[in-house]
């Protein structure tokens, strides 16, 4: 449709083409002037369209707020992108701006069929006052949480560069550089105003100090002159006790000249009793050489007496002791007979005992024999059944790691939620103390509710948007104000809720059959791929149709071509998802393919398939080893109950060898006490007592 250009402002968009862009293999758009609007549903490319003006007008990917790898906006199995924007001019032509971006993440950038630079470029849409960088002028719908954290000053600048001249933005600019200039010279004020404070309270504390300092000064000058006044009076006095002193001391001397003229005659008294001694102690030196001899002569006659004594005392001893021995030989000798009588008693009849003992033994050591390799076996048992314990322990230490391994997905899932819906995971947490606040269960979000066969977990992450895996399912209605009001309005988090009570007792089941769709080489629903609580899965097939979107491999699509359209209308195929309509007039038929990305969210699931085969597993296992344990307990006790029968084997086979041994003992004795009594009987003392 023609619009008059009268209608037109300068830099509007008049065409728009793409060209194997997302998913788009070819696309042409013809936006007109004031107000255009897109609608379509979900998954239709809305987006696209709005990525495609941001790269094409020279804006970068992180403006978009999704993927920053430019190669990401290449249809799958296309080598380059196109974007082509043809903007309106007052001049003689219009701006036509291409963009052309490789495999290799590089762009080439087009001006009405010149190669330019992005420099150029981002001249062009300043001068037409395009800032697809400005949230005011241009908001992706990624970037809406962006846009409501910018705070009023923020607001006013960018509405200004939106719709304000470039005189305006200089104005505003310089009124904002110069408010920055008063608040700093303001801070300057401030910092001057109380160094100033902080000097005039340091020079009163000097003053303070330079006074106590002058008064402790005058102190130390009058404190020398006390000094020096204090050694002239310790002088005097010093000088006073040293003449009184010296009048003691000549006192003293007179007193010593008088008594030593008075001791004179009592020394010459002294010298001649001195000599008188010397005389006498001569003489008492001579008589005690006399008196040191005599002792000696005393000792030698004693000593010869004691001699005699003794020789004597030795002679009677002998003859006692002799007397003595030859009675402890008689007796020994009666012993030894009764001895003798005593072993001969016990050894009568032992040859015919030791030769019934020896039989015995020998029995004995034949059931010891049998008893043994019975327990050999046995033990060879027990060692079969502790190996077979053994093994199914280490199985089942080996399938609880795994198992351990699977639960940790779980946890993984868990860090990975929190760190993408942070207020979503908050509320989660809340609520787990918090429930029975509402009237009935709440379940969410989504993502933490539902398990997904890692298989298909791209399939289902390509059909749910993340604001509904983020968001809480309550089962009845006035659940949902309340969750939003406490979520949004007191806790100022950013969450969804949903609510399943109209549709709680919706019907899963497919239109199609899957048997019916097998015959085509499809293997399940998307639904099938997916478990969690009923409100939650009534609420994804309700809403994304699940159970009726079948997954299956490429060789499906060739089986589905000439097969009635109706049977079946969304499907994936190998990594792509097809959606077909057809025209209520026309009957033509529209097909869409998207290419689906690798699951994110869902990279972490739980394979339940694997989970419940390994949870058989491990109650086979422990099944199998309690058994295993059984057997050989009840084999042990067989053991023990065979070892206390060799024991009780052995503990006869002792007691027989000694009674063989004391047998053997009691004949040996004997012999010994014969050749004791022929000793005794040939004693010196018995022939010769004298």
């Amino acid at each position: 449709m023609e619009v008059d250009r009268k209608y037109n402002r300068e830099g509007m968009i008049i065409k728009l083409e793409l060209t194997d862009f997302m998913g788009h293999s070819s696309f042409e758009i013809m936006p007109q002037p004031f107000l255009n609007i897109l609608c379509a549903p979900n998954g239709t490319g809305k987006s696209t369209v709005v990525c495609a003006i941001v790269l094409g007008l020279g804006g970068k990917p992180k403006t978009l707020g999704k993927t920053a790898e430019l190669n990401d906006y290449i249809s799958n199995g296309k080598d380059t992108a196109k974007i082509k924007i043809e903007l309106s001019s007052f001049k003689d032509h219009n701006y036509i701006v291409e963009r052309e971006i490789s495999k290799t993440k590089k762009s080439v950038w087009h001006l009405n069929g010149k190669i330019i630079s992005l420099k150029e470029l981002d001249g062009l849409m300043k001068s037409l006052n395009i800032q697809v960088n400005n949230l005011c002028q241009f908001l992706p719908q990624d970037k809406v949480q962006d846009f409501s954290k910018m705070n009023p000053q923020q607001l006013l600048e960018n509405t200004i560069r939106t719709v304000g001249s470039l005189h305006l933005i200089d104005l505003h600019m310089k009124l904002v550089r110069m408010r920055e200039k008063e608040n700093k010279e303001s801070e300057i004020e401030i910092s001057k105003n109380k160094d100033l404070d902080r000097e005039s309270a340091i020079l009163m504390r000097v003053e303070s100090e330079a006074k106590v300092m002058k008064e402790k000064i005058e102190s130390i000058k009058g404190l020398k002159i006390l000094c020096q006044k204090k050694a002239w009076i310790l002088y005097e006095e010093c000088h006073y006790d040293f003449k009184k002193l010296e009048e003691e001391r000549d006192d003293l001397l007179s007193k010593k000249c008088k008594m030593v003229d008075d001791m004179e005659p009592i020394e010459n008294e002294i010298s001649k009793w001195r000599t008188k001694y010397r005389s006498f102690e001569k003489n008492m030196h001579t008589l005690l050489d006399v008196v040191r001899i005599l002792p000696f002569k005393m000792v030698n006659l004693t000593n010869r007496k004691s001699e005699h004594e003794e020789s004597l005392y030795q002679i009677k001893r002998n003859y006692e002791e002799g007397k003595k021995k030859i009675l402890d030989i008689k007796n020994k000798i009666k012993e030894i007979k009764w001895t003798i009588s005593h072993y001969e008693n016990l050894t009568l009849g032992s040859t015919e005992a030791q030769n019934k003992l020896e039989e015995e033994a020998k029995a004995l050591q034949q059931s010891i024999h049998q008893q043994n390799t019975e327990i050999e076996s046995l033990e060879e048992q027990r060692t079969n059944y502790f190996c077979q314990v053994r093994a199914t322990e280490n199985s089942l230490n080996r399938m609880g790691m795994m198992m351990d391994e699977i639960k940790n997905l779980d946890v993984k899932k868990l860090h990975n939620f929190m760190r993408l819906f942070p207020d979503a995971y908050n509320l989660m947490e809340w609520l787990k103390s918090n429930n029975t606040e509402f009237r009935g269960n709440i379940y969410g979000p989504i993502m933490m509710k539902i398990t997904v066969d890692p298989q298909y977990a791209k399939f289902v992450e390509h059909l749910i948007p993340h604001r509904d895996l983020q968001a809480f399912v309550c089962e009845y209605n006035d659940d949902v104000t309340a969750l939003l009001k406490i979520g949004r309005d007191e806790m100022k988090l950013k969450i969804n809720a949903v609510s399943a009570e109209s549709i709680a007792d919706f019907d899963c089941t497919p239109k199609t059959s899957i048997d019916v769709l097998r015959k085509l080489h499809f293997k399940l629903y998307v639904a099938d791929t997916i478990q969690g609580p009923t409100p939650v899965l009534n609420y994804l097939c309700h809403t994304y149709n699940l159970h009726n979107i079948p997954i299956g491999p490429d060789a499906a699509l060739e089986r589905l071509e000439g097969v009635n359209g109706n049977l079946v209308n969304s499907f994936f195929v190998g990594d792509s998802f097809h959606s077909r309509k057809f025209s209520k007039y026309s009957g033509a038929q529209l097909t869409r393919i998207v290419h689906v990305q690798e699951a994110k969210l869902f990279q972490h699931s739980i394979d339940t398939k694997q989970l419940n085969d390994l949870n058989r597993e491990i109650k086979s296992a422990t099944n199998l080893l309690e058994s295993n344990k059984k057997a050989l307990e009840n084999i042990t006790k067989i053991i023990e109950t065979a070892e206390q029968k060799r024991e009780n084997l052995k503990n006869d086979k002792r007691s027989i060898y000694s009674q063989m041994h004391t047998i053997k003992t009691n004949k040996s004795k004997l012999s010994m006490k014969y050749e004791e009594l022929r000793r005794e009987e040939n004693c010196k003392l018995l022939q010769d007592p004298d």
